[in-house]
């Protein structure tokens, strides 16, 4: 719902555009990038689950505290670290989900997973640029947040018993 919107808000918010942002976008995708390599080596620690679960949590919780910081700073360093921390894992999420899929079912799984995560990307950004047209910046925030503690706790409720090495 509103991390389509992050720049939109960014704007609202400190009033700042594409010059102040872009080097913050280009830190967020380039420190993604080397914390991706990193997310192999927690999962084989405390388990390919539970890494997932708690790179999440604690990105949700960065979600919800980042409509009330006060400073363009800091609101950047918290996006990045939450940007971070809620996709590191993709690569080892996109691997759990494929060895759950048998071999030759594993084309319609994918395209049935990347549906469920493209109709509400389609549909939350449309909600949200509505409350921040209506002048609330915080909202969008906290709705995305529940959607995505929902998300995890289930992911984490569903699988936390099944294991990761095939």
């Amino acid at each position: 719902m509103v991390i389509p919107l992050m720049s939109l808000w960014f704007y609202l918010k400190f009033g700042v555009g594409r010059e102040e942002l872009a080097p913050i976008y280009i830190i967020s995708e380039l420190t993604l990038a080397a914390s991706s390599m990193l997310s192999p080596i927690l999962s084989r620690k405390i388990g390919t689950v539970n890494t997932i679960f708690l790179t999440e949590l604690v990105s949700i919780l960065l979600l919800v505290y980042l409509p009330f910081t006060g400073s363009f700073i800091l609101a950047s360093a918290v996006y990045v670290v939450r940007n971070v921390l809620m996709n590191m894992t993709s690569p080892i999420r996109e691997a759990f989900i494929l060895k759950l899929i048998p071999r030759e079912e594993r084309t319609r799984g994918n395209g049935i997973v990347n549906m469920f995560h493209a109709i509400p990307r389609a549909i939350g950004p449309e909600i949200g640029g509505t409350l921040f047209n209506l002048g609330n910046l915080t909202l969008p925030f906290l709705i995305t947040a529940s959607l995505y503690s929902v998300s995890g706790l289930a992911f984490f409720l569903m699988f936390r018993k099944t294991s990761a090495r095939g």
